[in-house]
């Protein structure tokens, strides 16, 4: 089967992905529209559209941070995981969940940019490809389920 594209996606796909200059200055100008129009939308409403168009993406990236400086600079734990015992760091184990749940995070974000294709002699190898698949689906299953465990608990 032989793909052909028509004269017009070729030139639309030229005029949006080209660094003629052609292209490229019309285009700058088009975006600093854009961005003004965004930056406008997160003053007033706090967030703007593309916020809305990649929620999970973006949620994902800016949690997974969140989640990794806390436990980095983490103070306090919830009660149920100090430990008296452990002179040395009595929260080990919050700091430990903390970066399961960043990792969960950080897998999504994986799964989003299809970090888990594996190619092999130039062609994709699906069967390692699902199983890398299959174990960042679960690194994002058991940080969600810690997330929603600890929610109430992410504080410092």
């Amino acid at each position: 089967m032989k793909i052909t594209y028509t004269k017009t996606f070729i030139d639309s796909m030229e005029r949006l992905f080209s660094s003629s200059w052609r292209y490229a200055i019309p285009r700058f100008f088009r975006d600093i529209r854009f961005r003004t129009k965004m930056a406008y939308q997160r003053v007033v409403r706090g967030y703007d559209d593309e916020m809305i168009w990649g929620h999970h993406s973006l949620h994902s990236r800016i949690t997974a941070e969140i989640l990794r400086k806390l436990a980095k600079d983490k103070v306090g734990c919830p009660m149920e995981l100090y430990d008296r015992k452990n002179k040395k760091d009595e929260c080990a184990k919050w700091r430990d969940i903390l970066i399961e749940m960043a990792e969960g995070f950080e897998a999504t974000t994986a799964i989003d940019n299809m970090e888990y294709y594996v190619k092999k002699r130039g062609k994709f190898d699906h069967i390692e490809s699902n199983k890398k698949y299959k174990k960042l689906k679960s690194k994002f299953d058991k940080g969600m389920k810690l997330y929603h465990q600890y929610y109430i608990s992410l504080w410092d």
